[in-house]
């Protein structure tokens, strides 16, 4: 006589006498699907409510640096429009300042220009344009940059670097060559700044042109942004 083992005794309890699944063991199985699709409902709602709100966070953080962006291309176009204003100012008068001192050396023969610097029709000092850097240097300490066009960051970081150029060029102009020998008229002194005009001319007439164009991308930009 053989042995019934224990999953065979269980397996005939599951099963009433025609061979269906007893009623308690079919209300077991019922409930379990049931706790299933409530279990799979809570953790769709918790996946879902995680995506939703790592979404708004997103979109939340992407106006946020919309906005950042915005705010910084504004403030960079207008210290590019004052500079360029600035500039223009200055580029005539540094111009007529050249063509005034290459004639005056030209028709001095000693080694001093009668007169000294007064010589120089209309000088006033030189007056180098008054160039901003504001706006950039912000964008740059706040990580502002990040968050605007790779072609808008590289224009801006070139028309700063000239900038930054001129700067320096009127820094070793004004503490190697404005000396009392340019002053008295000596003309090693004024050739020196003719050299310092004619550069400083040429580099400005390059700036202006970068600023038009700078000032023409960040236009677009920023009415591209707004829309």
């Amino acid at each position: 006589m053989r042995l019934i083992t224990p999953s065979e005794r269980d397996e005939a309890d599951a099963l009433d006498e025609g061979g269906q699944p007893a009623a308690g063991h079919a209300g077991g199985a019922s409930r379990l699907r049931r706790q299933l699709e409530r279990l799979a409902v809570e953790t769709f709602s918790v996946v879902l409510g995680i995506i939703l709100a790592l979404a708004a966070n997103a979109w939340h953080d992407r106006r946020a640096h919309d906005a950042q962006a915005i705010e910084a291309l504004e403030s960079i176009r207008g210290e590019v429009a004052a500079n360029r204003a600035s500039l223009r100012e200055a580029l005539p008068y540094h111009r007529a300042m050249l063509d005034s001192l290459v004639a005056l050396i030209a028709r001095t023969n000693g080694p001093r220009v009668p007169g000294g610097q007064r010589a120089i029709a209309n000088w006033s000092g030189i007056h180098p344009p008054r160039l901003l850097e504001d706006a950039w240097q912000t964008a740059r300490s706040t990580d502002a940059l990040q968050y605007l066009p790779y072609d808008v960051v590289l224009a801006a970081s070139r028309t700063y670097a000239v900038q930054q150029r001129i700067a320096e060029v009127n820094r070793a102009f004004f503490g190697a060559v404005y000396t009392p020998e340019f002053a008295s008229g000596g003309v090693s002194a004024l050739g020196a700044m003719s050299s310092y005009l004619e550069d400083m001319s040429a580099t400005e007439d390059h700036l202006a042109s970068q600023y038009d164009a700078e000032l023409r991308q960040l236009d677009s930009v920023i009415a591209g942004r707004r829309r």
